[in-house]
């Protein structure tokens, strides 16, 4: 029995910042016999001066004024997206993210993970993280609010919970969904966010919840820090990542903090003997890279 395979294979964000193994993972997919709904990494950017996608497509929808430049994250320095707060709806800093997921749960997308390296200016009301809506012709779907919490539908803190977004400085950000998933209970119901590893607040009811629902996503994109009555603010994004599955909390746990690398994606190791069949395929294509 093999443990679960992520795919997407991308490297660390400083210096080369390429996806460097496509080849390698394609042909371990393979040999191993993977199955053709594995749980994948659909999406990756790193804003190392452009909008080029390390995994998935390109971003192109660029709304508002946004400009690159390198921040200390962690001791390190990074290149980062800098975007500054509209003056009205039509200058609002947003991005139109294809994110890559197929349809899963339903006809939409319903399950889901979205990750991102941010940093905000001080929130004084409410910001968006994202939206569902691409028209952005409604309210947004997750948001920071002046209390640090995260959240939706008045709910933006567990009980006795006191993990919070902070104010100005670098956060590594998580959002968990699974609209098939029963409302009501922050034991079941998986929307869920998370601030540098740690479990923030599970929104037991959110409005419009269910499969193909609010929270679901459209079969094309999304868009990241958009609202349609301007809650938004100026701040900083270092990386974003997409998974199409609804991550554990032990999977949000091992990615920690914000970093200067962003995010780096591998595969689980399978077993001895699946390993032993692979591994000369491994090594035959990093031979032939060499001689290049």
């Amino acid at each position: 029995m093999m443990t679960r395979i992520i795919l997407g294979f991308a490297t660390a964000k400083p210096r080369s910042k390429s996806v460097v193994f496509s080849a390698v993972a394609a042909l371990f997919s393979v040999a191993i016999g993977l199955p053709a709904h594995a749980q994948t990494v659909t999406g990756q950017w790193e804003f190392n001066g452009d909008y080029t996608a390390q995994i998935g497509s390109a971003i192109t929808g660029i709304n508002g004024t946004w400009n690159f430049a390198t921040e200390a994250i962690g001791g390190e320095s990074a290149q980062v997206a800098q975007f500054a707060a509209g003056t009205s709806t039509a200058t609002d800093p947003f991005l139109t993210i294809v994110h890559g997921v197929a349809a899963n749960g339903g006809s939409r997308a319903n399950r889901y993970t979205i990750l991102m390296d941010v940093r905000l200016a001080p929130v004084t009301g409410f910001v968006s993280l994202y939206q569902t809506d691409v028209t952005n012709a409604s309210d947004g779907d997750w948001f920071v609010r002046g209390d640090r919490g995260m959240g939706i539908s008045g709910d933006y803190t567990d009980a006795g919970n006191a993990t919070r977004f902070a104010d100005n400085v670098w956060n590594r950000i998580a959002l968990t969904i699974d609209t098939t998933t029963a409302a009501g209970s922050t034991e079941s119901t998986v929307y869920r966010s998370y601030v540098d590893g740690v479990l923030q607040n599970v929104v037991a009811s959110p409005s419009g919840w269910g499969a193909d629902g609010r929270y679901s996503l459209d079969l094309n994109s999304f868009l990241l820090f958009a609202d349609e009555d301007r809650e938004t603010s100026s701040g900083a994004i270092n990386a974003l990542q997409v998974r199409d599955y609804a991550m554990s909390a032990a999977e949000i746990a091992a990615l920690g903090g914000a970093k200067a690398s962003g995010f780096v994606v591998a595969t689980v190791v399978p077993e001895a003997g699946t390993l032993a069949l692979v591994l000369p395929v491994i090594l035959g294509v990093a031979a032939l890279r060499r001689r290049k």
